[in-house]
């Protein structure tokens, strides 16, 4: 019998992870000291270690790692954005997601340093951090989310409506929770007979009434500054949208599904996009990542499969087409309501 032990499976994955890590390390730096906007067009490493104001040798390691991991490529000593790069990573980039990059990175990683000790004796207080409820905050996350919006988000949302027999025929519709706007914009730009209401936080409607200005969309679009657990959400709807707004309300959602339930005409639709773990909670393993720090320190929840759908019908919807969508970000569930005509 060989001393050596029976490898029937390799230990890549576990490998991986660390190089994972170095990846997403390297791809923050890139974002903070702003790479990827001296690489819009070709750049050797002088020009680009000169703007970035780090040696050169150093920018050159720099520069080719964020080329192995494709955000850039090389070419005869010059580097370029690939077009990822360009669309998602440029500051100027059409769909730049950098900002809100950079946000999760601080608020889901940063705290996890500790985490070893925060297991066993529980988190401190985040005092290191901006507080998630003041205006400033409400305020940079609602535009960092437009960009999210942007890069996928409200195509997905006019896709999957405007393929619902009853979309063109839809007068007035509320993007609830909808944060800077741009998903009832794009519904609203996909039926030129629809209005539609943004309804968030005081603050991040501010930004949504920026969005609505900039596209020429106020005659159509208005805002709704109010919080969707105790205040009017409005009335007489075709169509309600959320799109993961509800983690935070899991014991109010029976009584915010009723509400929906009432504002909608005879016929009318909710359609709820949010995380659905399946496999005992075990996946999708991108939501398991991306809400790990929010669920240790307990400040929000996920729904499991099925779950939202049940609460649909508690609240009174005759019946619900659940599906599952492949998005960027991973596997996210789209449940649609429809209220008895």
């Amino acid at each position: 019998m060989s001393f050596l032990p029976d490898l029937d499976v390799d230990f890549k994955e576990i490998h991986d992870v660390i190089y994972q890590t170095i990846q997403g390390r390297v791809l923050m730096s890139a974002l903070e000291l702003k790479v990827f906007d001296y690489l819009e067009e070709p750049a050797t490493v002088g020009q680009v270690a000169e703007a970035i104001k780090v040696p050169e040798f150093r920018c050159r390691i720099f520069l080719d790692t964020l080329a192995a991991s494709g955000f850039v490529t090389k070419k005869q000593d010059t580097y370029t954005n690939t077009r990822a790069g360009a669309l998602y990573l440029a500051s100027q980039g059409e769909a730049s997601l950098g900002e809100l990059l950079l946000g999760s990175w601080r608020m889901m990683l940063d705290p996890l340093n500790s985490l070893t000790q925060d297991l066993k004796q529980g988190f401190e207080e985040d005092t290191e951090h901006e507080h998630i409820g003041s205006e400033e905050v409400w305020t940079k996350m609602a535009h960092a989310n437009a960009q999210y919006a942007r890069a996928g988000l409200a195509q997905l949302a006019v896709e999957q409506m405007s393929a619902l027999p009853s979309f063109n025929s839809m007068r007035k519709m509320l993007d609830m929770g909808g944060g800077p706007g741009l998903v009832a914009l794009a519904l609203a730009e996909a039926n030129p007979d629809l209005k539609a209401v943004v309804l968030d936080q005081p603050a991040v409607v501010k930004v949504a009434q920026e969005y609505i200005d900039r596209y020429g969309f106020s005659e159509r679009v208005s805002v709704l500054g109010a919080d969707y657990v105790n205040d009017d959400i409005g009335e007489s709807y075709d169509l309600v949208w959320a799109s993961a707004t509800f983690n935070f309300f899991r014991s109010e959602l029976p009584d915010i599904f009723k509400k929906i339930h009432q504002s909608l005409k005879p016929g009318g639709v909710f359609a709820c996009f949010q995380d659905g773990l399946t496999h005992q909670g075990t996946q999708p393993k991108e939501m398991l990542f991306s809400a790990f720090t929010a669920h240790l320190r307990d400040e929000m929840t996920a729904f499991h499969q099925g779950e939202i759908a049940q609460t649909m019908l508690d609240a009174g919807f005759n019946k619900v087409r659940s599906r599952t969508l492949e998005t960027a970000a991973g596997p996210m569930d789209l449940d649609v309501a429809f209220k008895l005509s």
